[in-house]
């Protein structure tokens, strides 16, 4: 397999896993879940990720990008700049 290959479904497994977190949530979400909808094996994992830990935090990173890029056309409302801006004057003290 080339690398470029091997990246795209490196990716890919990373998109299936963010996916099933976005529907269901990271709780009780099995390695099995994650090849079953990727349609692979479950050992293929592995060759790709320490353990589902590491999928896991990728997975979960991507996630968070996207909600992040979903949200940055969004005002942020008063009380939240409010709310951030004492916390950060409370931090430097």
């Amino acid at each position: 397999m080339r690398d470029n290959d091997e990246r795209s479904l490196r990716d890919y497994l990373i998109a299936t896993a963010a996916r099933l977190i976005d529907e269901r949530g990271s709780a009780g979400l099995a390695v099995r879940d994650i090849a079953r909808e990727a349609q692979v094996a479950d050992g293929v994992l592995y060759n790709y990720f320490e353990d589902k830990e590491d999928l896991l935090a990728h997975a979960l990173l991507a996630h968070v990008g996207t909600v992040m890029h979903a949200a940055a056309g969004m005002t942020v409302p008063t009380w939240a700049s409010r709310a951030c801006a004492s916390r950060s004057s409370l931090s430097s003290k």
